[in-house]
This record gives C-alpha cells, sequence and structure tokens, in this order.
C-alpha cells in the first residue's frame, strides 16, 4: 500500500512554498520585512538589546552611534502580541502601497519613505523625543494608502470605517485600550499625508498645475535600478514555478493555500483586493 501520511507543505492538495510567498512580496516591502523580523527576534532571543536599536540622538551625536536612525525605523517596541499585530499590518499596507499605488516602482516608493522618515526626525529633534520609529513609519505607510482609497471599507474590530480614516481608527484603538494619545502615532499620520497633499493635490490648486516639489530624484531612479531588475527576475521565476515543501496536486486555491496563490496573483496581474478606484485620476 502507498504511503499516505501527509506531505509537509501541502494543504488541500496545493503546494505551499515559503520561498514562492517570499519572493511574490515587493522589493521594499521584503528588505524593510526582513530588517523588521530580525531586529524583532533578535529582540526576543536577547541577542540583540532593544536599548542599542533605539533613536536616542546624544548617543548618535557624541557615541557616534550613527546605526540608531536607521535600526529605529525597523523597530516597533517591547516585542509583545499587540508589536506582532502592528508588523503584519505594516506589511500588509506597505505591500499594498507598494504594488497598487507605486505599481512596482521601487524608486519613487523608497522616495516616499525617505520623505516620511525625513519628516519624523526633524520632529523627533524638535518637537518630541520618538526613540522607536517602526510605528509611526507604518502609519504614515497606511495614511497614504487611505487617502488614495477613502472610500475603500476596513474593517477595525467590529466596525467597518472608509479607508481615509484607517490609520485614525489605529489611533482611537490605543487612546481607547490603552487612555493615552499616540502622538508617535499622529505624527507619523501627518507625515504620510504631507506626502500625500505635495503629490496629489498640491498640483491641482490653482497656479500650481502640475507642480510637484517633492518628485523622485533622478539619482533615487539610478541607485533603485539594480533593485527593480532583480525584482522583476524574482516575479519571471515565481510565475514559471514555486519552490515547495512537499508534492501535491496544482490547481487548487483554499484556505492558506489560497493566499498564498493571491498573493502570487497580487504581483502577476491578477485581482487585487481592496485598491477600489484611484481618487483624482479619470
Amino acid at each position: 500500500m502507498g504511503d499516505r501520511r501527509p506531505q509537509i507543505g501541502s494543504l488541500h492538495g496545493q503546494d505551499i512554498g515559503l520561498q514562492s510567498w517570499w519572493t511574490s512580496v515587493p522589493a521594499v516591502t521584503r528588505f524593510m520585512l526582513f530588517f523588521v523580523a530580525s531586529e524583532f527576534l533578535g529582540t526576543v532571543a536577547r541577542f540583540i538589546s532593544l536599548r542599542k536599536l533605539l533613536l536616542l540622538w546624544d548617543n548618535v551625536i557624541f557615541n557616534f552611534e550613527i546605526w540608531r536612525p536607521l535600526t529605529a525605523l525597523f523597530t516597533f517596541g517591547q516585542p509583545d502580541i499587540w508589536v506582532v499585530l502592528m508588523i503584519y499590518e505594516f506589511y500588509h499596507y506597505s505591500s499594498q502601497v507598494e504594488k497598487n499605488e507605486f505599481l512596482g516602482n521601487v524608486a519613487e516608493y523608497v522616495w516616499m519613505l525617505v520623505v516620511c522618515a525625513g519628516l519624523l526626525f526633524i520632529v523627533s529633534v524638535v518637537i518630541s523625543p520618538m526613540p522607536v520609529l517602526g510605528l509611526p513609519m507604518s502609519c504614515a505607510i497606511m495614511q497614504y494608502w487611505g487617502m488614495r482609497n477613502k472610500t475603500q471599507q476596513v474593517k477595525v474590530l467590529i466596525v467597518k470605517i472608509p479607508g481615509a480614516y484607517v490609520a485614525w481608527g489605529r489611533v482611537a484603538l490605543v487612546i481607547l485600550v490603552y487612555g493615552v494619545v499616540p502622538w508617535f502615532m499622529i505624527y507619523g499620520i501627518m507625515a504620510g499625508h504631507f506626502f500625500y497633499f505635495m503629490e496629489h493635490m498640491y498640483p491641482t490648486l490653482p497656479g500650481k498645475e502640475g507642480a510637484r516639489p517633492l518628485r523622485t530624484p533622478a539619482f533615487m531612479y539610478r541607485m533603485c535600478a539594480n533593485i527593480e531588475s532583480s525584482q522583476r527576475a524574482l516575479s519571471s521565476s515565481g510565475n514559471q514555478g514555486s519552490v515547495s515543501f512537499g508534492g501535491g496536486a496544482p490547481g487548487a486555491s483554499t484556505g492558506v493555500a489560497g493566499s498564498i496563490t493571491s498573493l502570487r496573483q497580487r504581483v502577476t496581474g491578477g485581482h487585487v483586493w481592496g485598491t477600489g478606484q484611484r481618487l483624482g485620476e479619470t
């Protein structure tokens, strides 16, 4: 009789390839997710001290700890279930923005992140210290997505709200649960909204037709050219086949396997959930 033991990595006859999923994640989001996960797992395993990752300007200036501004962007704070949920939302909205709003254009998405990070750095120096910048950056991305998908309904707990208020819904949730105003999240929302305004509203003002003060600089396209080429190669190889941990009949799409298939379709031109019609475009 044949071996009827279930095969690892197979669900309902559909192969689930971790590598296939990983390569389907857009290039910039994949890069950021790698560092976010590395820092999170490093602090959980106590290989890394969380304090070494925080943005402490005195340490940056006087101790020459120049890595802190970068590591702070990928730090979400003390590891707990709340941080896990926030990291998932960061992955989800960053993927949506990179694929559906910037259409996989690495240079333009990186430029948005650079502008938002720069604004948060300024806020952390001038207005209020922010040792952890992962959540503010996530809120900036979420706000940009929300303003580009204003009428898209998003569920926050048991309540559905328009996409334009999805980031503010997270702020309200924190106030409800913890009883404090998360100003660091609000600063992130303001940074994301500033970029949205300058890119999509400022050019429509009277006398400003077509003006884009924050246009992606040419050097950013040159810097990101190799990354875009690598992403196209990964997407192409993902279309030709997937790497999996077990056998199974191709073509099925149920349960978790359906989620993997959906992710692959978003990259290869299939149905994209939740994009809606972009406002301000004809």
